[in-house]
């Protein structure tokens, strides 16, 4: 029988297909039509007895979470109805479960329990479905590569643990293999996470890409403070500017996933809501979600601002600048942060910050179709 793991009343299985490497789009479908069909076996009466959710790429093959597990017989009925469906459509091998694991909670308490300062990068995207709501990755090979050697080299720890993560599904990884399974992780799912932690001291740092060339960075040290990770958060979000379509350091709690923090955090956003942001991606490079502590922005973004004068302005490149508050405690001191630092930067960033109007005249929002 396959390992129930109990703690979370769930399992991983991985699909291991006779004569096929990798996770190829046609083995893909076959997969999802397989977990629909065994879903669909074990739904009695509108109840759910057995269901996993849809297939994911991994390095060792097509990944399933089944969310919910009944009894060890329900289970290999599920399991059983899977197999019969992948044999029906030419396939053979094995069912077996998937080494999942989990970076250990008293690490992932440092960052989970405290507001902390993030960085969040979006590096510009290669043209492709214009789809706003479009799943991929999207950033060139040459771009992805220097991303993923960068966040090996940034969240490299001694004597460190090294977790890789895909989609929700993560294992532990040894060193000669982070960066190609770290850089094929993300070409594949556009969704990995790479984390480095330690136990004696207890510490983790954490890279994770998302959809739409998105970069998270978090660091967290128990007994350090805002302070002590600007400058590498700094490094991060500069290392290569003219790449950069927009970046910013926030307070976040846990690790950092994507944009989708800006949803989260001391503050909420002043004039739409996370998601009209997130689903226009295009507008990016021209527009912020709000004001924030150090930004990377672009010609397009400084020519909306208002008055910058009280800002520190860097020139990174012919087109890309690091605007940096002078007084970056006041923004990202867990015990000081607030409302009023706040709403004076936004008068300052003025019309470069988007609105729910900009989103309707050049974007999409709620009730429009999705193009």
């Amino acid at each position: 029988m396959l390992r129930r793991l109990e703690e979370e009343l769930s399992l991983y299985v991985v699909v291991k297909v006779n004569g096929v490497k990798g996770c190829p789009p046609d083995l893909m479908n076959d997969v999802a039509a397989a977990v629909d069909r065994a879903n669909d076996a074990m739904d009695r009466d509108g109840e759910e007895i057995v269901w996993a959710a849809p297939a994911m790429p991994s390095q060792r093959g097509p990944v399933i979470y089944i969310d919910c597990v009944g009894t060890d017989e329900q289970t290999q009925e599920w399991l059983d109805h899977l197999a019969e469906t992948l044999e029906a459509a030419g396939h053979s091998g094995e069912i077996k479960a998937a080494p999942h694991t989990f970076v250990p909670i008293k690490i992932t308490d440092i960052v989970v329990h405290t507001l902390h300062p993030s960085a969040l990068v979006a590096y510009t995207i290669t043209p492709g479905d214009p789809s706003y709501v479009a799943r991929g990755w999207r950033v060139d090979d040459k771009t992805t590569q220097a991303i993923c050697r960068h966040a090996v080299d940034w969240s490299a720890l001694n004597a460190a643990k090294i977790y890789l993560g895909e989609m929700t599904f993560t294992t532990q990884v040894s060193g000669g293999e982070v960066e190609t399974a770290f850089r094929n992780a993300t070409a594949r799912s556009g969704i990995a996470r790479l984390t480095y932690a330690t136990t004696k001291p207890l510490q983790t740092r954490s890279v994770r890409t998302a959809d739409h060339g998105q970069v998270a960075y978090t660091a967290g040290h128990e007994g350090m403070g805002w302070a002590d990770y600007l400058d590498d958060l700094r490094a991060a979000m500069t290392r290569d500017p003219a790449a950069v379509d927009y970046a910013l350091v926030r307070l976040t709690a846990g690790y950092a996933q994507s944009f989708l923090d800006l949803a989260n955090g001391a503050v909420e956003m002043p004039y739409l809501r996370e998601s009209i942001y997130r689903l226009n991606r295009h507008l990016w490079s021209s527009y912020v979600p709000d004001a924030h502590a150090l930004q990377v922005l672009t010609r397009d973004h400084l020519e909306k601002a208002n008055d910058l004068s009280g800002w520190k302005v860097q020139k990174l490149t012919e087109d890309r600048w690091l605007v940096e508050a002078t007084d970056l405690r006041a923004w990202l001191d867990p015990e000081l942060a607030g409302t009023d630092v706040i709403d004076a930067a936004r008068t300052d960033f003025g019309a470069m910050i988007m609105t729910h109007q900009i989103a309707d005249e050049h974007g999409w929002v709620p009730g429009r179709p999705i193009p």
